[in-house]
C-alpha cells in the first residue's frame, strides 16, 4: 500500500509541476499579449562555459546561456530618417529604428514576404538592393568615395520546414556580430563566411575600381593599404506583418560593462574548421541592471533595426508565441585613408608620385572572389540549377563565375 501511495505521490507532483510549467508560459506570453509598452523578460545572456581549441570557441546548446530578467524599453516611433543618417545620428546607443526605403528596398521585400521558399536570389537581391540604397546616401552627403558593400545576408524563422530554403533558425543566445577589433584587412584576408562575397563586391564596385587604379596593384586583398573600415553595421528586419513572437532587443552600447563581451567563435558543435567569423559572445555582468535593454513592440512589416555590428549586442527573447521571419544583412562602409582622399579633378602628391615611377597596376582575381562569382552565378540561374542538377556542378558554376570575372576585366588568377 506505501507502494502505491509513493506513485500516487510522485503523480501529484508531476501533475502540479505540468501545471506549473503551463502556468509559468502563460505567463510568458501574456506580458506581450496584454501589449505592455515595456515588459519583463528573460534575456539569454552566454554563459563562461568556452571550448578552447586553436581559437577561443563558444558552443551555443541549450544549456550555453545564462538567463536574467530585465526590463524592455519601447523604442516608439522609427527615425524618418535614411538608413546611414539614422546609424551616425544613434552611434552613441549603438542602433536605431527606421522605416526601410520605399523605392530600394521594399519591392525586394514584399517580394520575399509573398515566398514560401526563400532563395539565394531573394538574399542577393535584398542585400543588393541595401547596398545601392546606402551607396546613394553616401553620393548625396558628399562622399563619393566611399563605398558599401553588403554581405552576410541571412534569413531567420523561428520555426523552421525543411521547404524553407536558406532560412536559418533564430539565435537565442546575446553577442555582438564582429570582433570589436575587426579591420578591413582582417575581414579582406581571413578565412570567414563574409570574404567570398566582400571581395567580390568590392573589387567589382566602380568607386574601388577607381581608387585601386589610382593607389593599388589590381588585388583586392591589399585594399586595406589605402581603404579603412569606417563602419560595420546591420539591416534588420521582419518579413511578418506584425512581430508577434521572438522579438529582437538591442542593448545599448554605452550600458555594455567592461569584459562583458568575450570574443570567441559562435558553433553548436565548436568544430573550429567551419565555424564563422570571429564574434563576440555577452556573459551576464555582476551587476545586469546597468545593461539598458530596447525593444519595438509589435515591430511592423516595412520596420528595421540598423545597429553596429562591432559594437551592439543583440539577441532574439523568448516572448510572445507565433512564427517570426526576418531577414538580415551586414553592410560595410569604406573609406579612403587621409592620404588618399581627393575631390574633383586634382589628384594627392602620393597619387602622382606613384603614377611618375611607373607603379605595376594588374587586375586580378583571388580564390575568395572566383568563389563569391561562383554564388552571385548560382543566384542569378537558381531556376537553371534548381531543375538541372547537371547545371548546379560545380565545373559549370565555376566556368561561368571565371567568364564573369574576365568581363569585369580580371584575365587571371593573382600571384
Amino acid at each position: 500500500m506505501s507502494g502505491a501511495m509513493r506513485w500516487v505521490r510522485i503523480a501529484l507532483l508531476l501533475a502540479a509541476i505540468a501545471t506549473g510549467i503551463v502556468t509559468l508560459r502563460r505567463l510568458h506570453h501574456q506580458l506581450y499579449l496584454k501589449d505592455a509598452l515595456n515588459p519583463v523578460c528573460s534575456i539569454p545572456y552566454g554563459s563562461t562555459d568556452f571550448v578552447n581549441g586553436n581559437e577561443t570557441c563558444y558552443k551555443t546548446s541549450i544549456h550555453g546561456v545564462t538567463k536574467g530578467c530585465l526590463e524592455l524599453h519601447d523604442l516608439g516611433q522609427p527615425d524618418n530618417v535614411s538608413i546611414l543618417a539614422s546609424f551616425e545620428k544613434n552611434h552613441a546607443r549603438g542602433f536605431s529604428l527606421i522605416d526601410l526605403p520605399t523605392s530600394d528596398v521594399m519591392p525586394i521585400m514584399r517580394s520575399i514576404k509573398a515566398s514560401e521558399v526563400v532563395t539565394l536570389y531573394d538574399l542577393s537581391g535584398f542585400g543588393m538592393a541595401v547596398q545601392r540604397s546606402i551607396q546613394r546616401e553616401l553620393n548625396e552627403m558628399g562622399r563619393s568615395n566611399w563605398i558599401a558593400i553588403a554581405s552576410g545576408t541571412q534569413c531567420r524563422a523561428t520555426a523552421r520546414t525543411k521547404s524553407q530554403g536558406r532560412t536559418m533558425g533564430k539565435l537565442e543566445l546575446v553577442h555582438i556580430d564582429f570582433s570589436r577589433n575587426a579591420t578591413l584587412r582582417t575581414l579582406l584576408n581571413k578565412p570567414g563566411a563574409i570574404r567570398p562575397t566582400l571581395q567580390f563586391r568590392l573589387a567589382t564596385s566602380p568607386i574601388f575600381r577607381r581608387l585601386d587604379e589610382a593607389f593599388g596593384t589590381g588585388n583586392v586583398e591589399a585594399a586595406h593599404e589605402f581603404l579603412v573600415l569606417k563602419h560595420t553595421l546591420n539591416v534588420w528586419a521582419p518579413v511578418v506583418d506584425v512581430v508577434t513572437s521572438d522579438p529582437l532587443a538591442m542593448m545599448s552600447a554605452e550600458s555594455l560593462c567592461d569584459g562583458q563581451a568575450k570574443e570567441c567563435k559562435i558553433n553548436s558543435g565548436c568544430d573550429l574548421r567551419s565555424s564563422v567569423l570571429r564574434s563576440q559572445v555577452v556573459c551576464r555582468a555582476a551587476d545586469a541592471t546597468n545593461n539598458k535593454w530596447f525593444w519595438k513592440r509589435k515591430m511592423t512589416f516595412g520596420q528595421a533595426f540598423v545597429f553596429d555590428s562591432r559594437r551592439t549586442p543583440h539577441s532574439s527573447v523568448p516572448i510572445g508565441k507565433g512564427v517570426r521571419r526576418s531577414v538580415e544583412v551586414r553592410v560595410l562602409i569604406l573609406k579612403p585613408k587621409d592620404e588618399f582622399e581627393y575631390h574633383g579633378s586634382w589628384l594627392p602628391r602620393k597619387m602622382i608620385k606613384q603614377r611618375r615611377y611607373g607603379r605595376e597596376y594588374r587586375p586580378c582575381w583571388t580564390i575568395p572572389m572566383l568563389q563569391g562569382a561562383r554564388e552571385v552565378v548560382k543566384a542569378l540561374h537558381y531556376d537553371e540549377v534548381r531543375i538541372d542538377s547537371a547545371f548546379g556542378d560545380d565545373t559549370q558554376l565555376l566556368e561561368r563565375a571565371l567568364r564573369m570575372l574576365a568581363r569585369e576585366r580580371f584575365p587571371g588568377q593573382c600571384a
